[in-house]
């Protein structure tokens, strides 16, 4: 029969009741699929919103967070979709692959080591000290930050709060082996800054006496850290394409 293959994916996205479910797909491991996948497609449509609703405060309100209640009727209506069955043209528009940019490239960006934003891979730009500092023209949603051609293996990220004298850290990096560092984030903000703790070409030093801790402790010597480039990406406006 046309279309039977696709029972379990119209079942995702219908309003039928597990009871009735279970009659058609007798099968126990077929219905868990169905409910999880459910539960999965709502998840999903919560993040694409929260996505949508820090685009549109970054943007248009210059970084503002508040929301008004009349902004959570895109949820209910997304909901709406799913369990009312809308699962050919609706779906496919919430889908729709969404394009990244690399904002670090972009006019008016700046950073205390120009070459890891210059977007050539052939040039290579070095820490000030342990920082690496980069800051947009204005606040934006940031999603995902690739470090290409680097020596870092240990590092802090950190994002300027609101206002602009306080920074909090939102991710760590531990124990990179490779040339290249991705770190998937959800960050709405004007400024980052990398501190490396430890780069790939550091070396040890003899053991030391602290007075502090009255024992002896070993020693690196941080090495300067690089990259070829230091990306940050969030989705590119509709208006842009």
């Amino acid at each position: 029969m046309p279309g039977k293959g696709l029972e379990p994916l119209r079942a995702i996205c219908t309003l039928e009741p597990e009871s009735s479910l279970s009659t058609k797909f007798q099968h126990p491991g077929l219905m868990n699929i169905i409910v999880y996948n459910r539960h999965k497609v709502i998840v999903k449509l919560k993040r694409e919103y929260d996505i949508i609703k820090s685009d549109i405060h970054a943007d248009l309100n210059n970084g503002e967070t508040t929301m008004k209640p009349y902004a959570y009727i895109p949820i209910l209506f997304c909901a709406f979709l799913i369990t009312t069955g809308c699962q050919s043209k609706a779906l496919q528009t919430i889908f729709e692959a969404q394009e990244w940019e690399n904002l670090a490239v972009a006019e008016g960006v700046t950073c205390n080591s120009p070459k890891m934003i210059d977007g050539n891979l052939k040039t290579v730009g070095y820490a000030d000290g342990r920082w690496i500092n980069l800051t947009l023209p204005k606040r934006k949603t940031i999603h995902r930050i690739i470090i290409r051609g680097t020596n870092i293996t240990e590092a802090v990220i950190y994002q300027q709060e609101q206002g602009g004298k306080k920074w909090q850290a939102i991710m760590e990096i531990k124990n990179n082996r490779g040339p290249a560092i991705e770190a998937r984030l959800s960050s709405v903000t004007q400024a980052l800054r990398i501190f490396v703790r430890a780069t790939a070409d550091d070396t040890r030093q003899p053991p030391l006496f602290s007075p502090r801790y009255g024992r002896i402790g070993s020693r690196k010597a941080i090495a300067k850290a690089y990259a070829k480039e230091v990306e940050i990406y969030g989705f590119k406006s509709k208006d842009k394409k």
